[in-house]
Protein backbone atom coordinates (compact mmCIF):
# COMPACT_ATOMS: atom_id res chain seq x y z
CA UNK A 1 0.00 0.00 0.00
CA UNK A 2 1.28 3.61 -0.83
CA UNK A 3 2.31 5.57 1.69
CA UNK A 4 0.50 8.55 0.81
CA UNK A 5 -3.30 9.09 2.11
CA UNK A 6 -5.55 6.70 -0.01
CA UNK A 7 -7.01 8.79 -3.23
CA UNK A 8 -10.27 8.04 -3.04
CA UNK A 9 -13.16 6.39 -1.27
CA UNK A 10 -16.09 3.92 -1.94
CA UNK A 11 -18.93 2.75 0.28
CA UNK A 12 -19.52 -0.40 1.15
CA UNK A 13 -23.16 -0.96 -0.47
CA UNK A 14 -23.00 -1.90 -4.07
CA UNK A 15 -23.65 1.77 -5.17
CA UNK A 16 -19.66 2.19 -5.18
CA UNK A 17 -19.36 6.15 -5.01
CA UNK A 18 -16.22 6.93 -6.11
CA UNK A 19 -15.05 10.38 -5.65
CA UNK A 20 -11.81 12.42 -5.58
CA UNK A 21 -9.93 13.42 -1.70
CA UNK A 22 -9.16 16.85 -3.72
CA UNK A 23 -9.34 18.85 -6.66
CA UNK A 24 -8.25 17.62 -10.20
CA UNK A 25 -7.95 20.31 -12.95
CA UNK A 26 -5.63 22.95 -14.43
CA UNK A 27 -3.38 24.39 -11.74
CA UNK A 28 -4.73 22.34 -9.25
CA UNK A 29 -3.50 19.62 -6.54
CA UNK A 30 -4.05 16.96 -8.95
CA UNK A 31 -2.88 14.19 -6.42
CA UNK A 32 -1.63 11.56 -9.02
CA UNK A 33 -4.00 8.81 -7.28
CA UNK A 34 -7.24 11.61 -7.98
CA UNK A 35 -6.06 11.49 -11.33
CA UNK A 36 -5.54 8.00 -11.50
CA UNK A 37 -9.26 7.64 -10.70
CA UNK A 38 -10.80 10.59 -12.69
CA UNK A 39 -8.61 9.47 -15.92
CA UNK A 40 -10.30 5.34 -15.53
CA UNK A 41 -13.88 6.40 -15.49
CA UNK A 42 -13.21 8.99 -18.42
CA UNK A 43 -11.69 6.12 -20.40
CA UNK A 44 -14.94 3.97 -19.65
CA UNK A 45 -17.50 6.81 -19.68
CA UNK A 46 -16.02 8.35 -22.79
CA UNK A 47 -16.39 6.13 -25.41
CA UNK A 48 -19.62 3.83 -23.75
CA UNK A 49 -21.54 7.32 -22.94
CA UNK A 50 -20.43 9.60 -25.51
CA UNK A 51 -18.53 8.03 -28.31
CA UNK A 52 -15.43 9.63 -28.12
CA UNK A 53 -12.85 6.95 -29.10
CA UNK A 54 -10.15 5.84 -26.16
CA UNK A 55 -6.90 6.55 -28.47
CA UNK A 56 -8.24 10.21 -27.74
CA UNK A 57 -7.37 9.86 -23.51
CA UNK A 58 -4.48 9.32 -21.71
CA UNK A 59 -4.21 6.30 -20.64
CA UNK A 60 -4.76 6.00 -16.87
CA UNK A 61 -1.60 6.61 -15.42
CA UNK A 62 -2.06 9.13 -12.15
CA UNK A 63 -0.44 11.92 -14.49
CA UNK A 64 -2.36 15.32 -15.24
CA UNK A 65 -1.57 16.06 -19.07
CA UNK A 66 -3.33 18.10 -21.56
CA UNK A 67 -5.28 15.17 -22.67
CA UNK A 68 -6.53 14.48 -19.66
CA UNK A 69 -7.62 18.51 -19.25
CA UNK A 70 -8.99 18.38 -22.81
CA UNK A 71 -11.22 15.20 -21.69
CA UNK A 72 -12.10 16.53 -18.66
CA UNK A 73 -13.54 19.48 -20.20
CA UNK A 74 -15.13 17.26 -23.30
CA UNK A 75 -17.06 15.18 -20.83
CA UNK A 76 -18.72 18.41 -19.12
CA UNK A 77 -19.76 19.54 -22.23
CA UNK A 78 -20.98 16.14 -23.35
CA UNK A 79 -22.68 15.59 -20.01
CA UNK A 80 -24.44 18.90 -20.08
CA UNK A 81 -25.97 18.76 -23.53
CA UNK A 82 -27.33 15.01 -22.74
CA UNK A 83 -28.96 15.76 -19.70
CA UNK A 84 -30.14 19.28 -20.62
CA UNK A 85 -28.69 20.79 -16.93
CA UNK A 86 -25.93 22.94 -16.01
CA UNK A 87 -22.95 21.33 -15.16
CA UNK A 88 -20.00 23.71 -14.38
CA UNK A 89 -17.74 23.86 -18.17
CA UNK A 90 -14.51 25.08 -15.97
CA UNK A 91 -12.81 21.65 -16.65
CA UNK A 92 -12.48 20.70 -12.62
CA UNK A 93 -13.20 17.79 -10.88
CA UNK A 94 -13.69 18.22 -7.39
CA UNK A 95 -14.60 15.95 -4.48
CA UNK A 96 -18.16 15.96 -3.85
CA UNK A 97 -19.50 17.03 -0.52
CA UNK A 98 -23.10 16.89 -0.30
CA UNK A 99 -25.50 16.46 -2.85
CA UNK A 100 -24.79 19.59 -4.80
CA UNK A 101 -22.31 22.67 -4.82
CA UNK A 102 -22.52 24.94 -2.01
CA UNK A 103 -24.54 27.89 -2.66
CA UNK A 104 -25.96 26.41 -5.44
CA UNK A 105 -28.48 24.30 -8.16
CA UNK A 106 -25.54 22.01 -9.51
CA UNK A 107 -24.34 18.86 -9.26
CA UNK A 108 -20.89 17.80 -8.71
CA UNK A 109 -18.90 16.67 -12.03
CA UNK A 110 -17.50 13.58 -10.21
CA UNK A 111 -21.26 12.72 -8.78
CA UNK A 112 -22.37 12.67 -12.87
CA UNK A 113 -19.49 10.85 -13.76
CA UNK A 114 -20.51 8.08 -11.09
CA UNK A 115 -24.03 7.83 -12.66
CA UNK A 116 -22.67 7.57 -16.60
CA UNK A 117 -19.83 4.69 -15.30
CA UNK A 118 -22.85 3.12 -13.34
CA UNK A 119 -25.27 3.26 -16.35
CA UNK A 120 -22.27 2.02 -18.60
CA UNK A 121 -21.68 -0.81 -16.18
CA UNK A 122 -25.37 -1.95 -16.42
CA UNK A 123 -24.86 -2.20 -20.44
CA UNK A 124 -21.11 -3.42 -20.82
CA UNK A 125 -19.86 -4.06 -17.30
CA UNK A 126 -19.54 -7.11 -15.30
CA UNK A 127 -18.72 -7.78 -11.33
CA UNK A 128 -20.81 -6.64 -8.24
CA UNK A 129 -20.79 -3.49 -9.11
CA UNK A 130 -19.61 -0.72 -11.17
CA UNK A 131 -16.52 0.35 -9.14
CA UNK A 132 -15.44 -3.26 -8.92
CA UNK A 133 -15.61 -3.49 -12.72
CA UNK A 134 -13.41 -0.21 -13.06
CA UNK A 135 -11.35 -2.04 -10.77
CA UNK A 136 -11.41 -5.23 -13.20
CA UNK A 137 -10.44 -3.02 -16.27
CA UNK A 138 -7.61 -0.88 -14.27
CA UNK A 139 -6.36 -2.86 -11.30
CA UNK A 140 -3.89 0.08 -10.42
CA UNK A 141 -6.92 1.36 -8.38
CA UNK A 142 -7.49 -1.09 -6.27
CA UNK A 143 -4.39 -0.37 -4.57
CA UNK A 144 -5.28 2.98 -3.41
CA UNK A 145 -9.14 2.64 -2.65
CA UNK A 146 -10.53 2.70 0.81
CA UNK A 147 -13.72 2.00 2.61
CA UNK A 148 -15.87 3.98 4.52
Amino acid sequence: MPDQMPAFTISENDEGFLNVTDTVGRNSVNKPNDVLLVQAMLHIIMPYTYSIPQESLTYPSGTYDSRTATAILKYQEASSRSRRVKIWKDGFINRAVGAHVPGKKRVWTITYMNEDLYYAYLVYGYGRNYSEWLYSEYPQLQEYAAYY
